[in-house]
């Protein structure tokens, strides 16, 4: 049976990974073609996660210039209402970023768009 040497310091633990892990900062850079695309929104009450998640899939598909998302998980729950008639994407995002008090921006290089929990200076 193998002891420890009292004199030897235990190992440290290895250490947990960030429970809310920094996101890269990046401008609201407006320069691919989804954000060309306009779109109507009308909801009442809607979850804003849902909204942002299904409006960047469905502004996508219509300009063949699909994005991934991130950040996403990191907001805080809340609910949306809005009617809107031939919005782009970033003018819905600026929208729904106002009302939940959070902010985005895009890597147009590696399509990502990135959601941030608060708004930025």
């Amino acid at each position: 049976m193998k002891t420890q040497d009292p004199a030897q310091p235990t190992p440290a633990a290895p250490a947990a990974p960030p429970t809310n892990p920094t996101l890269p900062i990046f401008p609201k850079d407006t320069s691919s073609a989804i954000f060309m695309v306009m779109k109507t929104w009308e909801c009442e009450n809607y979850d804003g996660k849902t909204l942002l998640s299904h409006s960047i899939n469905v502004y996508g598909q219509e300009a063949e210039d699909p994005f991934t998302i991130q950040g996403l998980d990191q907001l805080p729950s809340f609910a949306v209402t809005l009617k809107e008639d031939d919005i782009t994407l970033d003018e819905l995002l600026d929208i729904v970023a106002q009302k939940s008090n959070t902010d985005w921006g895009v890597d147009i290089q590696q399509k990502i768009i990135y959601f941030y929990p608060a708004p930025r200076q």
